[in-house]
């Protein structure tokens, strides 16, 4: 399945990338090129949720690179493997240490090519494997294929209103609340982070306000 954006908005190159969540049945990958941040803010503003949440791996955009990777992507996209593409000794300094922290807090494992040479994950559509250890898929994917295998899934493929399937993908999305405050966080927002309270954002979005730092999946306070 693929999705895209307009060209013409973002006037960036990176930012020219497509997305492309890869599904064998039950197991889910995610690649999305060289994009940034801003990119991504225009993918939860404009395509259903359901393309990109809760993929099993996830090709971390713009080889792990400071302005590629954040907090609020990785929390929606919420992988069991991150994998970096990057060449060793690189003049830009990549993956960025920053990036390479967030996944550790968020315990999804790393795999680089300029560390561990080239990963090979297999899969017969159940489990995935890597390095000889099995992992169980999360589930089918939330959006079905397009009927014609020789068109993309952008923008114009989706429907106006939300979907059932786009709902369900809200409801998989989970946020945190502390047990006195009232506003409800990402992960990696620094209230989140002593936040104890799990929520999913449906939950959230019924009793709480979402915060006005981390802006937990681009909402406005």
């Amino acid at each position: 399945m693929c999705f895209h954006t307009d060209r013409h908005i973002l006037g960036n190159e990176n930012n020219n990338s497509i997305g492309l969540r890869v599904v064998h049945r039950n197991v889910s990958i995610l690649l999305t090129g060289d994009s940034e941040p801003p990119l991504h803010r225009w993918w939860t503003l404009h395509i259903s949720r359901a393309l990109y949440v809760n993929c099993d791996i996830l090709k971390v955009p713009h080889h792990g690179s400071a302005n590629g990777l954040n907090g609020e992507w990785l929390d929606a996209v919420n992988p069991q493997l991150a994998v970096i593409s990057v060449g060793s000794r690189n003049r830009y300094g990549h993956p960025n240490g920053k990036v390479l922290s967030m996944l550790r807090d968020a315990a999804v494992p790393i795999k680089r090519t300029d560390k561990d040479g080239t990963v090979s994950i297999v899969s017969d559509g159940k489990s995935w494997q890597l390095d000889n250890e099995v992992h169980l898929a999360r589930g089918p994917p939330v959006v079905a294929a397009s009927p014609d295998p020789n068109r993309d899934l952008g923008v114009a493929d989706l429907p106006a209103t939300k979907d059932s399937a786009s709902e369900d993908a809200v409801e998989e999305i989970i946020v945190y609340v502390t047990r006195t405050g009232r506003k409800y966080h990402t992960r990696s927002c620094r209230y989140g982070k002593r936040s104890t309270r799990p929520l999913t954002l449906e939950q959230a979005r019924a009793n709480y306000e979402p915060c006005k730092i981390c802006k937990p999946y681009f909402e406005e306070p």
